[in-house]
């Protein structure tokens, strides 16, 4: 794949999972070799949310965690309207458990009863790290 620039909002990466599918509205981070994939430690930085479902080796449409404004995203769990959010070891949001190494990814605008339920967030705002 040649280079790719960001014009806006979202970037499409090759989605870099040898045996794992990415799920629509699941956060990723950046690899070295200009791809992506699924986002499975709390302490890493986020580039942003899909915003399709893909496999291993296909082109996925990323919402960028700088882009400000609302997204949807799954959530990992039961979650509070006006949670601050953190990302699971599945790419999903969270309650954020007030541990500084972790990032806050966003604020929930919606509540969630379950995991796997889709919540509109408030995306990065203010580009808060940490809590």
């Amino acid at each position: 794949m040649g280079k790719s620039i960001s014009m806006g909002n979202t970037k499409s990466l090759k989605y870099d999972e040898s045996t794992d599918a990415t799920y629509e509205f699941t956060f990723v981070y950046g690899s070295a070799d200009g791809n992506c994939k699924k986002l499975v430690a709390t302490n890493v930085v986020p580039i942003g949310v899909t915003t399709e479902t893909a496999e291993a080796g296909e082109i996925v449409p990323i919402r960028l965690s700088n882009a400000g404004g609302t997204c949807w995203a799954t959530a990992g769990a039961a979650i509070s309207y006006g949670a601050k959010l953190m990302i699971d070891s599945s790419g999903r949001v969270t309650t954020h458990d007030s541990n500084a190494s972790k990032y806050m990814v966003g604020i929930a605008l919606e509540a969630a009863t379950a995991a796997g339920d889709y919540i509109e967030i408030l995306l990065n705002p203010s580009n808060i790290v940490g809590v």
